[in-house]
This record gives structure tokens, sequence and C-alpha cells, in this order.
């Protein structure tokens, strides 16, 4: 699988009360996260953050490619057990 490096723009959303004042300042917020490749097309990529020898993944992330900055593949080597 191939392993990936993405920065991805997500909404901000706040539960609290704030001044108005102190809400015009916020903005959307910049993520960055790591990931097997599960799917990507041209609407969306799914990374996994785990997946084992029996073809399970865990921890599946599925982002709009509307929302990604940047997607960079990275080189990985293990050895099994």
């Amino acid at each position: 699988m191939k392993f990936v490096f993405v920065i991805w723009e997500d909404a901000f959303s706040a539960d609290f009360w704030m001044p108005k004042s102190g809400a015009e300042d916020l903005s959307p917020l910049m993520n960055k996260s790591v990931g097997f490749v599960v799917k990507d097309n041209e609407n969306f990529l799914s990374i996994a953050q785990t997946y084992n020898d029996s073809d399970h993944i865990n921890n599946l992330l599925v982002l709009p490619k509307r929302s990604i900055y940047s997607i960079q593949e990275q080189e990985l080597s293990w050895k099994s057990r």
C-alpha cells in the first residue's frame, strides 16, 4: 500500500460562548495527516492509519479532494517478523 502525508483544510467549529469580535478572527484549520492509501479518485482520498496482514484496516479518514492542499507519497521500509 502507498503511504502518504496529506495537508488538508477543515472547518472550525466552536461550541462555547465568545464575543463576536473574537469570532471574526477565526478561520478554517489546516491539518496534517499520514496514512496508507485505501482509495484515491477524482473526488476523494481515503487513508487508513493501520492495516494488518489479513488485509483489514483501522482508523479510516475520507477526505474530499477539494479540501486537500497537497499529497506527498512517502517511502517506508520495514522487516516483517
